[in-house]
């Protein structure tokens, strides 16, 4: 892959661009993300490939792999896959199914074998993509993905320090069961919440990218997203007093 090409997750704001590399390659186009979710290539800015994945559980079904005509034949294509392989082991999922039409060789590169139609998951098997195919015209393929330990992230780290009244620490916990799935649905975000051993009601929160571009989709998320901003003004409706705001940067020993 060249070296001026970055991997990410895909924003709400990416849909066009997707959406013409899969027509570009004659691909079916899915619903609006989520809850087909995405990761994408760019060069300066622009879209150039993209793979996507339909999560069911352990089982998940890979689809809409696609390049740009103009970068075919660079190693994105690999990158991306490898990109979304890689998120959906970390995030549980033993088993990821696909169907091509043409591309065996590539996928068996990834570790994907030919199944029959029938050894396809049940849960894939409800899927959009498999009745598409029920006239056998794609051949099934199958990966089984090794558990894998979350990576390093290497884009930025936000730690936000700050106190919450006694009474409403509960409310709070609550609060972020539902907020950290939030956060992280769109994949390259991480979060964890930390609880003062010697102040009493002090709270710092961590949220960690694992690239820099994962952390600029956000802050656009967090200024044009009217459910993320709702969010935060919830969030914010907890605070008893300023809040302690520090950013940190990768570094390579």
């Amino acid at each position: 892959m060249k070296q001026d090409v970055d991997l990410r997750f895909a924003a709400p704001a990416d849909w066009t661009a997707i959406e013409g590399i899969l027509r570009e390659a004659a691909l079916p186009i899915p619903a609006a993300l989520p809850p087909v979710e995405f990761v994408v290539a760019t060069r300066g800015g622009a879209v150039i490939a993209c793979t996507g994945w339909e999560a069911y559980g352990e089982r998940a079904l890979l689809r809409s792999v696609a390049v740009r005509e103009a970068d075919r034949g660079t190693g994105t294509g690999r990158a991306v896959v490898d990109r979304a392989l890689a998120e959906l082991a970390t995030r549980g999922v033993r088993e990821a199914t696909l169907v091509t039409l043409a591309a065996g060789g590539f996928f068996a590169r990834h570790g994907f074998q030919a199944i029959p139609r029938d050894e396809v998951p049940s849960p894939v098997q409800a899927s959009p993509e498999f009745t598409a195919h029920c006239c056998g015209m794609g051949t099934w393929m199958r990966a089984t993905l090794r558990a894998a330990a979350p990576p390093v992230p290497r884009g930025r780290i936000i730690t936000l320090v700050y106190r919450v009244a006694p009474e409403r620490r509960e409310a709070l916990l609550a609060f972020f069961k539902g907020a950290f799935p939030f956060y992280e649905r769109h994949g390259g975000t991480r979060m964890a919440l930390y609880e003062s051993l010697t102040e009493p009601n002090v709270f710092l929160e961590l949220v960690a990218y694992a690239t820099e571009a994962d952390w600029a989709t956000d802050q656009e998320r967090v200024e044009h997203d009217p459910e993320t901003r709702a969010k935060l003004a919830e969030w914010r409706a907890f605070l008893t007093g300023p809040v302690e705001f520090r950013q940190y940067g990768w570094l390579e020993p």
